[in-house]
């Protein structure tokens, strides 16, 4: 009996990922809506729009971080990153620097053709995944030079802590 139940919590658990994969854009679209309408009953949209705030300038990173946490979900189920998610990216990034001016799109589009040649080499030498490259140059194209650096560092470091804990997780298992 102990055995069977065991087979099944297994069972159960292997198809969490895939179940996962299913329910999360439903939860991110469902928690961005709530986290809408109570930054509209606390009137802070009002407030953001008569400060000469655009609508833009808070939808766009929303839509960034969703488009990011579908990005890592199906990164951790399914060890890809869809092509969508990167174009996707890209195109919500050129939209928020265009809105910033014509000079910061350019330095935008220069710094992250650099990231993707950079990142490419590392891809070509096997330390780095092809999707990771496309959407790491994708979210340049929406971050300014400095935000860019700090985007990089806090990837890198996530990037080494998620690999200690995949190796530690390897020998326990």
């Amino acid at each position: 009996d102990a055995k069977l139940g065991v087979g099944v919590a297994l069972i159960a658990l292997l198809r969490v990922p895939s179940t996962s994969e299913d329910t999360l854009p439903f939860v991110v679209l469902y928690g961005s809506i709530a986290a809408f309408v109570i930054a509209n009953r606390r009137l802070e949209i009002v407030v953001a729009r008569a400060a000469g705030v655009s609508a833009w300038q808070f939808l766009l990173p929303a839509s960034i971080v969703g488009l990011l946490c579908f990005a890592a979900w199906t990164d951790l189920a399914t060890r890809t990153i869809p092509d969508g998610v990167a174009i996707a990216a890209a195109v919500v990034g050129l939209a928020a620097r265009a809105l910033a001016g014509p000079p910061a799109l350019a330095i935008a589009v220069d710094l992250a053709l650099l990231l993707f040649v950079l990142l490419l080499v590392l891809c070509l030498r096997g330390l780095l995944g092809g999707g990771d490259v496309k959407l790491a140059a994708a979210i340049a194209l929406g971050l300014a030079p400095l935000t860019t650096w700090r985007f990089l560092t806090v990837t890198a470091i996530a990037g080494g802590i998620l690999a200690v804990v995949h190796l530690v997780l390897r020998r326990i298992l």
